[in-house]
């Protein structure tokens, strides 16, 4: 019985040490995230603005069939544009090591930004180049506002957390105070389900492409290799979501660990048959 006790404790501990972990790790991936917050902000913008410089070339180019000198010189400034945008980009990558969803987000932002430089320095301007831009920029606002809105339901929570304290005469029941700073996971499952409708989309529109007879470009072909990758990604981290969903997360010790066990053989020694009057036992 004490053994069993025992395996139980370590096995509450086990469950109590998963639990201190994940909230370590949504603690860090908040605090990630708040730092790069402004800098996603900006670069909508900065996207925006080489998505509307591409249109304005290629604009030119279709009016005047080729471009000029100092069209050139705009067309290779944009290329630098977006190159350094998307070195951006893998920097902020780098910062979030806790936060693998969103992360896979901005990667799948920088091969999009990969694909629009490849074309520009081709002076390719159209549909390709600019769809490429236009799908990195999208990755920015649905991070955006995936934080925005957590920031929004964390503020309810805590708000909600308050009111109940302060209805209560004492001191609240959980020391630890409302669990509203870190990611939960289904933010991360919000997040992941936008990148999934995403990819549906843009493989939804090469499939039609593709089913009209009209052959896909290169870029197009690109596109669809970098989809393929990133299904596979989405692929993995829904499987490490799905298993973080159906670990333990008690707060509560378990009633196992916290009632002893009842035992309904005897645990003393084994009790001796009476004897009866005629010296024989029963």
């Amino acid at each position: 019985n004490q053994q069993q006790e025992a395996l139980d404790d370590l096995e509450q501990a086990q469950r109590e040490l998963a639990r201190d972990r994940r909230r370590a790790e949504e603690q860090l991936a908040r605090e990630q995230l708040d730092k790069i917050a402004s800098e996603l902000a900006a670069m909508i913008d900065r996207e925006q603005a080489v998505i509307d410089e591409t249109r304005r070339l290629d604009a030119i180019r279709q009016g005047a069939g080729k471009f000029t000198r100092a069209q050139l010189l705009a067309l290779r400034d944009l290329t630098t544009v977006q190159r350094n945008l998307k070195d951006d980009t893998d920097r902020l990558v780098d910062k979030l090591t806790a936060a693998e969803v969103f992360a896979q987000a901005l990667r799948g932002a920088a091969r999009n930004m990969q694909l629009a430089i490849d074309l520009l320095e081709e002076r390719e301007t159209g549909a390709d180049a600019q769809q490429a831009a236009e799908h990195a920029r999208r990755r920015f606002v649905d991070l955006n506002d995936a934080l925005k809105q957590d920031e929004d339901d964390g503020a309810s929570k805590q708000a909600q957390a308050e009111q109940q304290q302060g209805g209560d005469d004492g001191p609240s029941q959980n020391d630890e105070g409302p669990q509203t700073d870190g990611i939960p996971a289904i933010a991360q499952l919000k997040m992941l389900l936008s990148l999934q409708r995403e990819l549906l989309e843009r493989t939804t529109r090469l499939s039609e492409l593709h089913e009209s007879g009209k052959p896909l470009t290169p870029a197009q072909l690109q596109e669809l290799e970098a989809l393929a990758k990133e299904q596979g990604e989405l692929a993995d981290l829904a499987r490490n979501l799905s298993r973080l969903a159906t670990e333990p997360d008690d707060d509560e010790p378990s009633k196992d660990a916290s009632e002893p066990k009842v035992d309904d053989k005897p645990t003393g020694p084994k009790a001796e048959p009476a004897e009866t009057e005629g010296g024989k036992n029963e």
